[in-house]
């Protein structure tokens, strides 16, 4: 037991040492001053900015496109693989796969997936068409089909 408490007191020591050594971060400065040159002097911006024999006379836009790969870098085949891998996705995705569950529910309209929407959207539709002179006959059909009355809305 007496061990115990001793080892208990080096062990509560030990955590307040490493607490200072911890803490003791805040008071020790690392950072150095960096002081320029009274020679360097803060550039003139009223000046227009000097394009010939800066570095940006001889930047290529092609590099901020392309970068700065040397086109002797590039592997003959790659712009086969490239064509070759694009052909096989498509055909793939146009042609072997068949359609399932997902594919024609995604090609139902939005008004047969969420019944409610199309109500309102018919309503602001009929109103904008109304403001901007535009024909609203098939707008009416669809909402007389739907039981809403047009001549309520307005």
């Amino acid at each position: 037991m007496n061990s115990i408490l001793r080892n208990s007191v080096k062990l509560g020591q030990l955590s307040n040492n490493f607490r200072i050594l911890y803490n003791s971060h805040k008071f020790i400065s690392t950072t150095q001053i960096v002081r320029k040159d009274a020679s360097e002097s803060k550039p003139n911006l009223d000046e227009p900015i000097k394009f010939i024999g800066s570095p940006a006379q001889t930047f290529k836009a092609k590099t901020s496109r392309v970068g700065t790969i040397d086109p002797d870098e590039i592997p003959w085949f790659q712009p086969f693989a490239v064509v070759g891998s694009v052909a096989i996705f498509l055909i793939y995705f146009c042609v072997l796969r068949e359609e399932n569950d997902l594919d024609h529910h995604l090609g139902k309209s939005i008004f047969e997936q969420v019944p409610s929407l199309e109500a309102p959207t018919l309503i602001s539709l009929y109103k904008y068409n109304i403001e901007n002179n535009i024909d609203n006959t098939e707008v009416i059909k669809r909402m007389l089909d739907l039981g809403i009355d047009p001549m309520k809305i307005q």
